[in-house]
């Protein structure tokens, strides 16, 4: 049996690294390996390329019940990933990846996706960035 790989990205839009994301993916994906990616923004213009095997889950940045009540303030003041910026990498980790176990976890590019994988704790599992 294969591996079970995450994979955390920003999007999945055109781009020359998002381009070599999903041919990885899919090359893992046919190897027998359990491929999810995790998405932080819903531009995905090559999710049509994923093999069919690999899943790929969106998750947006976190709701911020404040700003709900007040979107005047929202609008003009407020940058969406504020919370992402300041929370732990540990508070990331759960909110994004929650409970689910992989054996190998990858921060695919520079940011967020690299705090959200260096807050696992997952004591088990294989690390990149």
């Amino acid at each position: 049996m294969g591996k079970k790989i995450l994979f955390v990205l920003p999007w999945l839009k055109v781009g020359g690294l998002e381009r070599v994301q999903v041919n990885i993916a899919n090359a893992l994906s046919s190897r027998g390996h359990d491929v999810t990616i995790l998405a932080l923004n819903p531009e995905n213009d090559l999710f049509g390329e994923l093999d069919k095997r690999v899943k790929y889950v969106y998750k947006p940045y976190k709701p911020h019940k404040i700003m709900k009540r007040l979107p005047y303030i929202r609008h003009k003041f407020y940058d969406d990933g504020m919370w992402e910026t300041r929370a732990s990498a540990n508070a990331l980790y759960k909110y994004y990846v929650g409970n689910e176990k992989y054996d190998v976890e990858i921060g695919f590019f520079r940011g967020l996706s690299i705090k959200i994988i260096s807050g696992s704790t997952n004591k088990n599992s294989v690390k990149l960035a």
